[in-house]
């Protein structure tokens, strides 16, 4: 599953970093009208390849695996573990989005915290679903989805209690469109 998971990840990391960049621009400048109009598109377009990813992936994530000759013996085992992944991706596309804006503001620090509770809370789950409730493949899929949402919320928590300071206060509703392309 590593080279789908991947995929997921690089995509949206890639979305979110990309357009931490223009919110940096915008913060740096003092244009915070436009780096709100930013922080709106992201929001919009991340939400929407939230929608995207999970949909295609959760469906045709079999097709996906027989397509890198996943062996057969293991390809059932692989799609319960991506069908979970897939159907709660929001987790990973929150946290990349949060994270990659809090960077922007210069506070580099929140999104490593986040990471590092959600890594630990990630392995302590996977001891205690695999082990203590026998869960398999699906525990090891649950840990991860868990310590994925834990961190996005850590890090939307944090963007939350300090948007007057960076200037998040009166996010437009709907996306300006030149932002999104």
């Amino acid at each position: 599953t590593s080279n789908l998971t991947l995929f997921l990840l690089s995509l949206i990391s890639g979305l979110c970093n990309g357009a931490g960049i223009i919110v940096a621009q915008c913060f740096g400048a003092e244009d915070y009208q436009r780096m709100r109009k930013a922080v709106t598109a992201v929001i919009w377009v991340a939400g929407t390849l939230t929608v995207l990813v999970a949909m295609i992936g959760a469906n045709y994530n079999q097709f996906f695996l027989k397509l890198l000759s996943v062996p057969e013996d293991v390809i059932g085992y692989s799609a319960e573990y991506l069908q979970i992944l897939y159907i709660f991706v929001a987790g990973s596309v929150v946290y990349n989005g949060a994270s990659a804006i809090l960077r922007s503001f210069g506070d580099s620090r929140t999104p490593l915290y986040a990471l590092v509770l959600g890594s630990v809370l990630n392995i302590v789950l996977d001891l205690l679903l695999i082990l203590q409730f026998h869960m398999g493949v699906r525990g090891v899929a649950c840990a991860t989805v868990i310590a994925q949402h834990v961190s996005a919320i850590f890090c939307v928590f944090h963007l939350v209690r300090k948007r007057k300071e960076f200037r998040l206060n009166g996010l437009e509703k709907k996306p300006d469109q030149e932002m999104v392309k």
